[in-house]
């Protein structure tokens, strides 16, 4: 498998027609798509961008089309590695996909740092409801992870009104404690039956959770995560 990282070349100036004709053709294998794929190095303001593409991709196109990307994975000022995406989503899951581009982010960290590694709890909201929602099977579970049924019905009610405790970072609120403390246990859990995807790709590469850090993730999708992400650090 290619892992050499590829730079800008204004020498070949491909036509859209030309790269998005060879982007689908390859693509009708999957396997062989990613087997060939390349992984191309662009800074990208504060920190570098690990991006694969199709083999064959022009280094002056991969910066100016990402549309032309298969995944990516950014490494920041701090060198912690974020972002993981399957862009191309056919391919399949981050874990699955994004393996390679874990590993040419991490030859470029110094040697004596620990790599650390910050994932997105999306989906984890949605995961908490649905099980409450479930009944009193589901309720014995929280029990165990919440302590009592007030502390249930506090972090059932956070969610049906879109997490505003935890999404505000509201530490006036009564409920706050209560709710950060089992929020951060039913994330451990949702982490450890790997549900959460960008997770699940830096666990397989032998990152170990950290700690679980809120008011954090800033994206569009913070309401399905209360605002929290996951820190990993790389196994000695």
């Amino acid at each position: 498998m290619r892992s050499t990282v590829k730079q800008a070349n204004h020498s070949k100036p491909w036509t859209h027609h030309q790269l998005f004709r060879t982007f689908f053709a390859s693509s009708t294998d999957h396997t062989t798509l990613l087997q060939n794929a390349e992984i191309h190095k662009l800074k990208e303001q504060q920190q570098w961008q690990y991006v694969m593409v199709a083999e064959g991709m022009d280094p002056e196109m991969v910066q100016k089309v990402p549309q032309l990307h298969l995944a990516r994975l950014y490494r920041n000022q701090e060198d912690t590695l974020h972002g993981a995406k399957v862009v191309n989503s056919t391919l399949g899951k981050a874990k699955d996909v994004c393996g390679r581009l874990v590993d040419v982010a991490l030859e470029d960290i110094p040697t004596g740092t620990r790599p650390r590694a910050k994932s997105n709890l999306w989906g984890l909201s949605e995961w908490i409801q649905h099980n409450l929602e479930k009944g009193d099977d589901a309720n014995e579970v929280w029990l165990s992870l919440a302590e009592t049924t007030r502390n249930v019905e506090i972090i059932k009610n956070d969610i049906l009104t879109n997490n505003d405790i935890l999404l505000n970072h509201d530490k006036s609120h009564p409920d706050y404690p209560t709710i950060i403390q089992a929020w951060e246990k039913l994330a451990r859990e949702f982490l450890r039956q790997e549900l959460g995807e960008e997770a699940a790709l830096f666990q397989s590469k032998g990152f170990q959770l950290s700690e679980i850090i809120h008011h954090v993730d800033d994206s569009e999708y913070a309401s399905s995560s209360g605002g929290s992400m996951a820190l990993f650090i790389k196994s000695a």
